[in-house]
């Protein structure tokens, strides 16, 4: 038979295969009616480490990417699990970084190795910005003494970046590369807003007896009593004017 003939890692290759198509068929009630659902068991035996992450990428319904030194075979069995979360859960286990990018799919690299991408996209980024010609701009401040905010707004700026006051007119003369400038700018208009006070209003009231007596009616006590129970009593009396 052909199956005899054929290469023993050609025969692993096929079973493995045959191994994720089983496992894709079994899930794939799931797969087209909510891809957000857990998956109700994910195992997997020795598998190829490409065909599992294409697996979940196919029930996640998303695009995946793996590079090409990503090889290897996966051992796991994990219950009611998302997509994602599995793919996060290999990633950490087979020291693997699962990318989002910005157009819409998945990158999965080794992790030292997006590392190093990472560390020189940083360079690259630097050095970009040594080459970058300044940008001057001067902000007025309106709220505040413009010389207490150079220490605050200096923290803010590049490696590059020059903060001064001027005193004369009030204001901050900024030196920064363009790409910082709208940030800056935002914190200074924080720090300049007025400060917040608290408004104390006072009414004065004048009362006269004058208009007590108006009324015709003038209240007189006359004489006071000690009761048994040491309570006092007063008697009162009431005159029309």
């Amino acid at each position: 038979m052909w199956w005899c003939k054929t290469k023993p890692a050609t025969r692993l290759a096929g079973t493995l295969a045959v191994v994720i198509m089983l496992i894709a068929a079994t899930a794939s009630g799931q797969q087209n009616a909510n891809p957000s659902a857990p998956i109700e068991t994910l195992q997997f035996q020795g598998a190829e480490l490409r065909s599992v992450l294409s697996f979940l990428a196919d029930y996640g319904k998303v695009n995946v990417v793996i590079a090409p030194d990503v090889v290897g075979s996966v051992t796991i069995h994990l219950q009611n699990v998302n997509w994602r979360d599995a793919m996060e859960i290999i990633g950490r286990t087979y020291d693997l970084a699962v990318v989002d990018e910005a157009g819409g799919y998945i990158r999965v690299v080794k992790a030292e190795a997006y590392r190093e991408e990472m560390m020189k996209q940083s360079q690259h980024t630097a050095n970009q910005l040594k080459l970058v010609p300044l940008e001057t701009k001067i902000v007025k401040i309106s709220n505040s003494t413009a010389s207490d905010l150079v220490e605050t707004v200096q923290s803010l700026l590049t490696d590059r970046g020059k903060c001064v006051a001027d005193q004369r007119s009030n204001s901050l003369v900024l030196q920064e590369v363009p790409e910082n400038i709208p940030t800056v700018l935002n914190y200074i208009n924080e720090l300049d807003k007025p400060a917040r006070q608290i408004k104390i209003s006072a009414q004065l009231l004048e009362i006269s007896s004058d208009g007590l007596e108006e009324l015709g009616l003038s209240w007189v006590a006359r004489g006071s009593s000690v009761s048994n129970d040491g309570s006092r009593s007063a008697t009162q009396t009431g005159t029309l004017a």
